[in-house]
C-alpha cells in the first residue's frame, strides 16, 4: 500500500497476539481473577436476595420505622454490589488495569517487532487490521506483514511453515 509516497502495511494484532505463548497465560491470570471476584459478587447478591425474601416475609410484623430502615439496609447493599461490580468489571476496573498490567510486556514485545519490520521494508505506517475504526475496503496481500512479525517474533508454527 503507498499514499502520496508514504508505503504503508497492516498487521492482524490479534493473531499475532494469540500466538504468542505468554498471551494464553496472561488470559488465564485474567480468568482465575475474574472467577474469584465473581463468586464474591454472586455471594453478596445471594445475601442480598435472601434478606429481601425475609424482608417480604416479615414486613407486615414490622412498624413503619422498621420497614424504612430495613428498606434502607437492602438498598445500602444493593449499592455496594454495583460499586463492587464497577470496581472490578467496570471500564477502568481493576481487571482493566490488570489486564493492562499483564498485556503490556506483550504489546511492547509486539511493538519492538513492528518497528522493526517498518524499518527493513521501510514502512511510514503499519495498521492493525483489526481496529474498530479502521476499515479497510481493499488491500493487497502483499501489505499485510503479520507472517513477517510471526517470523520476527518466532511465533510461525510447523503448519505455517508447510504452507509456504
Amino acid at each position: 500500500m503507498q499514499a502520496y509516497g508514504q508505503r504503508m502495511g497492516y498487521v492482524d494484532k490479534q493473531l499475532i497476539l494469540r500466538k504468542m505463548p505468554e498471551y494464553q497465560l496472561v488470559k488465564e491470570e485474567l480468568k482465575k481473577v475474574a472467577d474469584q471476584h465473581q463468586v464474591k459478587i454472586e455471594a453478596l447478591g445471594s445475601k442480598l436476595d435472601e434478606m429481601t425474601v425475609t424482608y417480604r416475609l416479615e414486613e407486615v410484623m414490622f412498624t413503619e420505622a422498621m420497614r424504612e430502615k430495613k428498606k434502607q439496609e437492602l438498598a445500602k447493599i444493593k449499592q455496594e454490589l454495583k460499586a463492587y461490580q464497577k470496581r472490578i468489571f467496570g471500564i477502568n476496573g481493576l481487571l482493566f488495569l490488570k489486564e493492562n498490567e499483564l498485556m503490556k510486556p506483550l504489546y511492547d514485545k509486539l511493538n519492538e517487532a513492528l518497528q522493526r519490520i517498518a524499518k527493513k521494508n521501510s514502512l511510514g505506517v503499519i495498521f492493525d487490521k483489526q481496529q474498530y475504526d479502521l476499515t479497510f475496503f481493499y488491500a493487497s496481500y502483499s501489505s499485510n506483514y503479520t507472517n513477517k512479525v510471526l517470523e520476527l517474533m518466532g511465533l510461525t508454527s510447523k503448519e505455517d511453515e508447510q504452507k509456504k
